[in-house]
Order: structure tokens, then C-alpha cells, then sequence
């Protein structure tokens, strides 16, 4: 998990959100539940790539799968979306 969560955010502050997507679903499929963060960074991209109707989806993911947003989360929601 260390490994992963340290090239997670690099992937996909560099634009390659399909990398950090194969990489949180390698996660799940692993049993590692994708904790706030990884969300958090997924959603800070989408959002700057405008893909606001892909982040709202993701935070709707985040909440049924009981991921408790955050300061961050709303931040980057409304500052960036």
C-alpha cells in the first residue's frame, strides 16, 4: 500500500488520471478500502480537468462507501469545480 499511495498522487498530479483510476481499483481489488485521500486527489483532478459531472460521481462513491469527505474534499469541489 505504501508504494501505491506514494506514486498515486504523482499519476495523477501529472494528468494521468487513468493511471491513478487503475491504480485505486487495483487497491479495492486488493481489499484496501481507498481512504480520503486517494479520493481527495482523484477528485482535485477531475475537477481541474472540468469533468465536474466525473467528480460528483466520485464523491457520490466516496459517501456510499462510508469515506467521510473533508475539508480538502469540499475545497477542492468549490475551488476547483
Amino acid at each position: 500500500m505504501i508504494g501505491k499511495s506514494m506514486l498515486f498522487p504523482s499519476a495523477v498530479k501529472l494528468g494521468d488520471l487513468e493511471k491513478g483510476f487503475e491504480l485505486m481499483n487495483g487497491m479495492k481489488k486488493c481489499g484496501i478500502r481507498a481512504n480520503e485521500f486517494v479520493y481527495n486527489v482523484l477528485i482535485r483532478r477531475l475537477c481541474k480537468e472540468r469533468r465536474v459531472v466525473d467528480a460528483q460521481k466520485l464523491f457520490d462513491e466516496m459517501s456510499n462507501r462510508n469515506v467521510a469527505p473533508n475539508r480538502v474534499t469540499y475545497n477542492s469541489l468549490i475551488d476547483e469545480c
